[in-house]
């Protein structure tokens, strides 16, 4: 898939349109008249260039077919509007074009510029994920958005858990488990715990593990699934609630103190 620059889809339609006006306007003459022919390949030359850059093999061997015609002036005005007419099918056969509303685009284009330097810092390995998920956001993918960002919470858990294990809190590992409540009940756990059984440690960074509970549950909601790989399927104001409630939780963990 390529990104089509639309000033480059009129010059093309506005070329092929005016060849076919000075065709029709023509009709009745038999021999293409010489300045016509220079103005045609001219015109033609550019529509193989905008052909190539909009990725239209096709249009552009039936262009290049055009220009050999007129350039050995073999056929009428009738014959040029013809094969005129049979470039506009091929072009419009060929070319398919779908909308992305503009409040998509940054998603698909430059969801880097989104995510904050903190988590990439922190968790560099999700860059590929979360500009993945946004382009499928974007494209009204939620599914699959949900599994890039799956991907996503994968490393945040890791990271958790890896941290909550200096305080005695055993969380499993990603692949051992497929539920929330198997990460969250541990923490809560120790939360719940009296504060005289607390180290002065664990009591440094309890508010935030608190924070990162808060989060997960809202995330967990948002999954709208008991397990952690996403096998339901989900709509895209679905998937856009998980991409926002995973993103805050990512950006907390790469920036909250947890050991």
């Amino acid at each position: 898939m390529i990104r089509i620059d639309a000033s480059l889809l009129y010059c093309m339609i506005t070329l092929l349109e005016q060849m076919k006006v000075s065709c029709r306007l023509q009709a009745e003459i038999k021999v293409v008249k010489e300045a016509h022919r220079k103005e045609f390949l001219r015109h033609l030359e550019l529509a193989r260039n905008y052909a190539e850059k909009l990725s239209l093999p096709l249009t552009q061997k039936q262009v290049d077919r055009l220009a050999k015609g007129v350039w050995e002036n073999t056929g009428s005005y009738r014959d040029i509007l013809a094969s005129l007419t049979d470039l506009t099918t091929r072009f419009s056969d060929e070319l398919v074009l779908y909308h992305m509303p503009s409040e998509h685009q940054d998603l698909f284009e430059h969801a880097r510029r989104k995510i904050g330097d903190e988590l990439l810092s922190r968790f560099p390995e999700t860059l590929f994920d979360i500009e993945e998920g946004g382009k499928c956001l974007a494209l009204g993918r939620g599914t699959a958005c949900v599994f890039h960002l799956s991907r996503v919470v994968k490393v945040g858990l890791c990271y958790l858990s890896k941290e909550a294990q200096k305080y005695q809190i055993v969380c499993p590992d990603f692949g051992s488990t497929r539920s929330w409540e198997h990460w969250l009940n541990p923490i809560e756990a120790e939360l719940r715990k009296d504060r005289r059984r607390k180290t002065d440690d664990w009591n440094a960074v309890e508010p935030n593990y608190a924070t990162i509970v808060k989060l997960l549950r809202t995330v967990s909601v948002a999954w709208r699934h008991p397990t952690l790989q996403g096998e339901a399927k989900y709509t895209v104001e679905e998937a856009r609630d998980i991409f926002d409630a995973i993103y805050e939780f990512m950006q907390y963990a790469a920036t909250a103190k947890l050991s």
